[in-house]
């Protein structure tokens, strides 16, 4: 919607729409606070006055009220009290007396009784600012002949009679009920609104000390707040110009969103900033003593000479930062923000011109409108801030999330990390019980098979020396099963190729050893080790005892169901109905291991294949 000009043309745009808003926005105000169907064929003057403290109507003292001559208050005392005539020459018809604008504390007398008295007329004195609307009596001719008197107390130095209408009371009505909206009603709705964006983003500060942006928004809205929330009070609680300085105090609102917008952009100036902010302590506490003396004109003189021009300097160097920020970003935040602070420049000036109004000229209009255009940037603010905080919100919702699948992933990963640690300190306890079975029967077992053989061997007896070497090869066919240098097949078959190898040669039996290059199979245990160390000795076994041959060929190779070893011999082969004890364990062995045995014989020699179908991993030569 809002980008960066792409050339002249849209400079100029930009630069109308900026110039407008002011008008845009003093025009709709102008139109709410225009009196309602009030022409200025009602309104009506003063004709004589006269400086009295009296509570009734003086009978004497009356002088003609005229440009020339206006009241004018004693010095000796601390406000001013002055008595009003308003001649009534209305038709009946017109049956109400009208102050849309009061400002004052008023004292009004109608055929000889008091009609109203709005606020006390001795100190303290209220600053009624709500309309009034009084019905008047009828009268029995058609013509009002009986003068009102109205008396008016101000600690301003002129105190002028508020403008006053004679009109129908249903006219008077309608206009009470607008003036009543823009004056009250509209004023309580934004101090709703700007109370929730307070608690709201003091609340966002103190979670998050960090984002000053959010602690000076919520202070600039708190000192608007009370600034428009000071308007409403009529009934002051304490000395009249304390309380009226507090009114150009709580303006310090302005330098406060300075600092404010800075922070939000992120427009470095700590200099300015700490310059904005002495100052304007300064100015205050100036103003705040100069209202501790019982007259009103030292703290207005402070407030004209020193408070309102730091506010119009703080005002236009809150415009050059929204330029400054416009420069370095043309996004919608700042193009929107920029937009708005045009609003509150010219109605800013629109306000000092109808305080200060130079040559007698006024500004339209019957109010101070700033402090209703405050609320638009304020909450174009207060609504990027929420923005940024559902957007950060939702960043940190993501990240959070990606945080949880890392963490699931980095615990998955301790979990596989500690499960293998486990594993291996496991497989460190079982390696570390059998290398001491091993030392135990190769020390113990072992030693004294040996010993056994050497004494046989003195003593000659064949069948006792043949039986402790069977003992003695099976023991070492235990110990090679356990060791966990030996768990893949090709160390396996070359550990038991060397163990034998002595006893097939001293039986003529000649035997070839045909290991192809395989994957080594995955560590196969003890107990599979053996089995398979088992079933090749008794291959070899027969083939040596039974079938009657002298060759004898092992082969280790690999087919596409896994590894398959052949122990072949080139005897008389075994009869049909053979089933010995030793070929059921074979195959008994077999089954434990998850492989396939098959033992086929003819006349020309027995094939004895077992396949191990277990999946293979690469080993290097």
């Amino acid at each position: 919607m809002f980008g960066r000009p792409k050339n002249a043309l849209h400079y100029v745009l930009y630069g109308a729409l900026y110039l407008a808003m002011p008008v845009i926005v003093l025009t709709i105000f102008y139109f709410i606070d225009q009196p309602y169907q009030l022409s200025d064929n009602y309104e009506v003057s003063a004709r004589d006055f006269v400086v009295s403290f009296d509570d009734r109507p003086p009978s004497d003292g009356w002088q003609a009220l005229s440009k020339e001559n206006q009241p004018v208050r004693d010095a000796s005392s601390p406000y001013t009290s002055v008595w009003y005539r308003i001649e009534n020459t209305r038709p009946a018809e017109l049956s109400a007396l009208y102050f849309p604008f009061p400002d004052s504390n008023l004292d009004i007398w109608h055929r000889g009784e008091r009609l109203r008295l709005l606020g006390p007329m001795s100190l303290p004195l209220h600053y009624s600012r709500s309309p009034l609307s009084l019905p008047l009596a009828a009268q029995q001719t058609q013509q009002l002949d009986e003068a009102i008197y109205v008396r008016v107390a101000r600690h301003h130095i002129g105190t002028y009679l508020p403008l006053t209408y004679i009109a129908p009371f249903d006219l008077t009505e309608r206009d009470f009920a607008g003036q009543e909206l823009l004056k009250k009603w509209l004023p309580i709705g934004m101090l709703c609104v700007m109370s929730v964006f307070v608690v709201f983003n003091f609340g966002l500060f103190s979670l998050n000390r960090k984002e000053t942006a959010y602690g000076w928004y919520a202070l600039t809205m708190l000192l608007w707040g009370m600034h428009t929330a000071h308007s409403l009070v009529d009934a002051i609680p304490f000395h009249h110009p304390l309380w009226f300085a507090f009114t150009y105090v709580l303006l310090l609102w302005i330098p406060v969103e300075l600092i404010f917008v800075n922070r939000f952009f992120s427009l470095a100036a700590p200099r300015l900033e700490k310059v904005v902010v002495i100052t304007s302590l300064l100015i205050a506490a100036i103003l705040i003593a100069f209202s501790l003396q019982p007259r009103v004109e030292p703290m207005s003189m402070v407030a004209a000479t020193l408070m309102t021009p730091w506010t119009v300097v703080c005002t236009v160097i809150l415009t050059t930062r929204y330029f400054v920020a416009l420069r370095s970003s043309w996004t919608f935040e700042s193009v929107s923000l920029w937009l708005t602070s045009g609003a509150f420049f010219g109605v800013g000036i629109r306000d000092i011109l109808f305080q200060y109004t130079p040559g007698g000229w006024t500004p339209p209009g019957n109010n101070y409108y700033l402090q209703y255009v405050a609320l638009l940037p304020m909450l174009l603010f207060g609504w990027h801030l929420l923005r940024r905080y559902a957007s950060a919100l939702v960043t940190a919702n993501l990240k959070n999330e990606q945080l949880d699948i890392t963490v699931t992933e980095r615990t998955a990963e301790l979990e596989s990390s500690y499960a293998k640690i486990a594993e291996e300190s496991s497989r460190r306890s079982v390696a570390e019980e059998r290398a001491r079975l091993m030392r135990d029967m190769h020390d113990g077992l072992g030693g004294h098979l040996v010993h056994a053989l050497a004494l046989s061997e003195q003593g000659g007896d064949k069948e006792l020396q043949k039986a402790l070497r069977l003992a003695l090869d099976d023991l070492r066919l235990v110990v090679d099963s356990l060791s966990p240098d030996q768990r893949g097949l090709p160390q396996l078959l070359a550990t038991y190729r060397h163990r034998v190898s002595k006893m097939l040669s001293r039986t003529g039996t000649k035997v070839s050893w045909e290991i192809d290059e395989v994957r080594e199979q995955q560590e196969l245990g003890p107990k599979h080790a053996l089995n398979l160390l088992r079933i090749l000795q008794e291959a070899i076994t027969n083939a040596v005892l039974h079938s009657g041959g002298d060759q004898i060929r092992v082969i280790l190779s690999r087919v596409a169901e896994g590894v398959r070893l052949l122990v072949i011999d080139n005897g008389k082969g075994l009869r049909s109905d053979s089933s010995g004890r030793g070929i059921t364990n074979m195959r008994t062995r077999a089954r434990e291991m998850g492989a396939q045995l098959d033992i086929a014989s003819t006349g020309k020699g027995t094939t004895v294949t077992c396949l191990l179908s277990t999946p293979a991993r690469p080993v290097h030569s």
